[in-house]
């Protein structure tokens, strides 16, 4: 799921979903010092796209049975 923000920050970026799937996810690198991954429900993360003179900071929510995209920041 994706927020109104995060949506919004894609367009603005010119970045895509497939992007967000294919690379920032899988590429990127977890801050698990700047996450919250005990908050109850759904544990907050922090990511780092790329690892290496990183570019975009991403923060999601990862529930049970889906996950909340919630900002996107360019670097």
């Amino acid at each position: 799921k994706l927020t109104p923000l995060f949506s919004n920050q894609l367009i603005t970026n010119r970045l895509s979903q497939k992007f967000v799937k294919d690379s920032l996810l899988t590429k990127g690198r977890i801050d698990f010092n700047k996450s919250k991954p005990q908050q109850e429900p759904c544990p907050e993360y922090i990511l780092y796209y790329p690892e290496k003179n990183t570019t975009y900071e991403v923060v999601f929510e990862k529930c049970k049975d889906f996950v909340v995209f919630k900002n996107l920041k360019k670097l």
